[in-house]
């Protein structure tokens, strides 16, 4: 069962293919999801029967999404060795990983200790690329942050009623930074958010 898909997957996103553009990982991973949503009925209904019949305790569904999975791997590794010269190509693929990886486990049930894509993205290379572009957003930010034009003026400066410590425009983005840091939002998302205002 997962041959087609495999032979369709190199198809389109290997070679000269419009499809197998660096700059849309999200093509292939968001591929890979649909054909784990649409073969997920069938597995259940049609396939795990035949398993428990047999006595097997295996899933069907998530071995088929483990197949598609060793596939994906396969190829976000190539994409992503040609990425590590590129911080704009490099922070897309680490944040489409990261959707996929959520979307993987909350809506396809794949098992937390079954490997998805993020171990790629863990590897000493790109993770030592990951920190540096990591570090580098910060640190554009956060200087953006102190030397923008009224950075050290209060931003209720016209509102008679606050009291004396009024803090200023710098103090407000950096505590706002804070705050979606340290929620559940990917970094790169959040730099990226903060770099476009």
């Amino acid at each position: 069962m997962l041959q087609p898909l495999t032979k369709r997957f190199r198809y389109h996103f290997y070679g000269n293919r419009q499809t197998n553009s660096i700059h849309k990982p999200e093509w292939y991973l968001t591929q890979v999801l649909k054909w784990m949503e649409n073969s997920s009925t069938f597995m259940e209904e049609k396939i795990q029967p035949i398993f428990d019949q047999a006595g097997q305790t295996i899933s069907a569904k998530v071995e088929l999404c483990r197949g598609l999975v060793c596939v994906v791997q396969e190829k976000v590794a190539s994409d992503a060795s040609r990425m590590l010269y590129d911080d704009g190509l490099f922070c897309h693929l680490v944040e489409e990983v990261l959707q996929f990886e959520k979307d993987l486990r909350s809506h396809h049930s794949y098992p937390a200790t079954l490997p998805g894509l993020l171990h790629i993205l863990l590897e000493d290379a790109f993770l030592q690329k990951w920190l540096a572009v990591e570090r580098k957003m910060a640190v554009e930010k956060m200087d953006a942050m102190l030397s923008a034009e009224g950075a050290w003026t209060s931003q209720y400066k016209d509102i008679s009623d606050m009291d004396e410590l009024k803090a200023p425009e710098c103090a407000e983005t950096f505590m706002t930074l804070l705050q979606v840091i340290t929620g559940k939002t990917s970094s790169f998302s959040i730099f990226k958010r903060f770099h476009t205002k």
